[in-house]
């Protein structure tokens, strides 16, 4: 379960982020995997194009098992240092989410 940097800067982008800021997103695979950006709507066509990437680096059967079949997932990215932070709520609290690099596979 890691997030890589290169989706994390398509999310800031389709949040209006651009390539530093934060972003909060949710995502569920229940009827089928969907995620929208807090505040948002589950049919944002930009994002849409993210979820299946998004899904898979989180893993579907760990949204699968979460309560509600839900995963909150809250990252920024300091522009200058480019130092990124993700964390994740599957139901139980906010823990480190960790920030996979281009270079690491």
């Amino acid at each position: 379960m890691r997030i890589s940097r290169t989706t994390l800067v398509a999310l800031l982008a389709v949040a209006g982020a651009g390539r530093s800021g934060a972003v909060t997103v949710i995502c569920t695979v229940e009827g089928g995997p969907a995620c929208r950006l807090e505040p948002g709507d589950w049919d944002e066509p930009a994002l849409a194009a993210l979820t299946p990437r998004l899904v898979g680096e989180i893993g579907w059967k760990t949204i699968e098992h979460a309560p509600g079949r839900t995963a909150v997932i809250r990252c920024a990215i300091e522009g200058g240092s480019g130092r990124a932070e993700c964390r994740i709520d599957l139901g139980d609290g906010f823990r480190d989410l960790p920030v996979r690099e281009p270079d690491d596979g």
